[in-house]
């Protein structure tokens, strides 16, 4: 397999993936130094939300649509189409759901802001909507480098305006920051849709084939996300339930960090959908094991210093970014170093089993997802608290990242001797791509 091809794309995924962790730290220094405590526990909340029913709308309808469309793009509008309308139904619902509910919600997860807030959601689903769809296009043709300035809109325009509204105004309250996301999600669909504007032409409508293959895909997917989003999101709501927006604000001012984690992980989904896609449609199995074997060595050598730096820089880091506020967060960010070493390679096998049309196996991974994080943390954060969360999500990891390892392996044969082996490309990728010199 000719790896050094991806390398330039990995780059621009890297780059595009560093911009949540920017948009992050301005978070910090922006928001939750300044923002009331209770305000910033809301915030979450609103935001986990609008997360939850984007990413289990993306993963029942905008990942089938990336993986057909990329198998066939020359003959994609049938697919765009019924994506687009499948995933406007799933987050209209879920959206609809939500506000039917809002006061109950508001009363479990202890906020009584939270029937007022939620009525910005709408407005958040509608804003990122053609974001979503254009975003899902360019992966599928792997222009990592358009990725890269559609996302460029909104986190670093984002952080900007709240740099300019801070300074006309006194920023104190949730609300304001949710209606800033909105304005800059609305820009970023903008800049999208004119990027991939020749897409949108939707002429040839929609087909029962495409609804099929979208739909008998989209639910093994769905079950899969579910599992992922059970641990990214779960904790967040169990914590306001259990401990209030005060312990949710203290463990979310810790779980800024593991954006760190979350741009490795989808800089690996950006390009193993589309290529794992491509190979087993071709049946390269050869190519297959080498970009495997080569994804999982090269991020793992990437999480290497972020392990070493939340393990033993945990307090000057904290002590820094928020003068003084939240050192109780200090032993938290010591336990998430724990899982960093697995991230790479869970993704690996998660989005692979993805791209080989694995949805089945991908399915009963979610379910299995669901079932450890749910028990990890309804066992643990009654118990110890937000340190209870912390140690549910690297449980989790470990848990399932070795499951989702051993379905992979079922379908491409990789050892650990393999993998390990693969030291050499890192050596061949600094000398060519770095200093720039030939073999």
């Amino acid at each position: 397999m000719e790896f050094g091809r991806y390398i330039d794309k990995g780059l621009w995924a890297a780059a595009d993936k560093l911009l949540p962790v920017f948009y992050g730290v301005a978070f910090v220094l922006l928001v939750v130094r300044v923002l009331p405590q209770e305000e910033y526990g809301n915030f979450i909340l609103v935001q986990d939300i609008f997360l939850t029913i984007s990413g289990l709308a993306m993963a029942f309808a905008l990942q089938p649509m990336l993986k057909f469309f990329a198998e066939d793009i020359a003959d994609s509008s049938p697919i765009v189409a019924a994506g687009g309308l499948f995933y406007a139904a799933f987050i209209g619902t879920s959206t609809i759901g939500i506000l039917l509910f809002r006061a109950p919600l508001g009363s479990v997860l202890n906020s009584a802001s939270f029937p007022n807030l939620i009525f910005l959601l709408p407005a958040m689903v509608l804003a990122s909507f053609p974001r979503s769809i254009a975003l899902i296009l360019l992966q599928a043709e792997l222009k990592i480098k358009e990725v890269f300035w559609v996302d460029a809109v909104h986190f670093l325009g984002a952080p900007a305006t709240i740099f300019i509204w801070s300074r006309l105004y006194t920023f104190q309250s949730a609300a304001e920051l949710i209606r800033i996301t909105i304005a800059t999600q609305a820009f970023s669909s903008i800049v999208g849709v004119l990027i991939t504007r020749r897409h949108w032409n939707l002429a040839g409508g929609i087909t029962r084939r495409a609804m099929r293959k979208i739909w008998h895909y989209g639910t093994y997917t769905l079950g899969s996300a579910i599992g992922s989003l059970t641990g990214a999101r779960a904790d967040t709501f169990l914590l306001s339930a259990y401990a209030g927006l005060d312990q949710l604000a203290l463990y979310n001012s810790v779980k800024i960090f593991l954006r760190a984690y979350d741009m490795v992980a989808q800089v690996i989904q950006m390009l193993i959908v589309p290529a794992t896609s491509r190979m087993s449609s071709r049946g390269d199995s050869r190519s297959l094991l080498a970009l495997v074997e080569k994804s999982i060595f090269f991020g793992t050598a990437a999480m290497i210093p972020l392990f070493l730096g939340y393990a033993f820089l945990a307090e000057p880091a904290i002590r820094f970014l928020y003068h003084g506020r939240y050192l109780d967060a200090v032993p938290i960010l010591r336990i998430f170093a724990l899982p960093a070493p697995m991230i790479p390679a869970m993704a690996v096998a998660g989005t692979a089993l993805l791209g080989l049309g694995k949805a089945r196996s991908s399915f009963w991974l979610g379910i299995a997802t669901v079932l450890t994080n749910l028990c990890a943390y309804a066992l643990l954060i009654p118990w110890i608290g937000v340190r209870g969360a912390a140690w549910g999500a690297a449980i989790s990891v470990y848990a399932i990242g070795g499951m989702a390892l051993w379905m992979l392996r079922k379908e491409i044969p990789f050892t650990i001797a393999g993998t390990m082996s693969r030291y050499n490309d890192i050596f061949v990728f600094v000398r060519e791509r770095v200093l720039r010199r030939p073999h």
